[in-house]
């Protein structure tokens, strides 16, 4: 892995931690903090890391639009 990878890493890491922050302004004090680490962890494998590898991956569809 080189600097440049780690950094792009680092990069979704940090938009797929906005995307729950923004989700939990809506879920605040409406459900138990449990439950809300488990959506939390199931919204970044199921929804958002699909979505970055469709946008951002090799194979991506923005290569294809080009």
């Amino acid at each position: 892995m080189t600097i440049l990878h780690m950094l792009f890493v680092i990069y979704q890491m940090i938009f797929a931690v906005v995307t729950l922050a923004i989700l939990s302004s809506a879920a605040a004090e409406r459900i138990r903090l449990s439950l809300f680490i488990i959506f939390g962890i199931l919204w970044v494998m199921l929804v958002y890391e699909p979505f970055a590898h469709w946008l951002w991956g090799k194979m991506a569809f923005k290569n294809e639009c080009d």
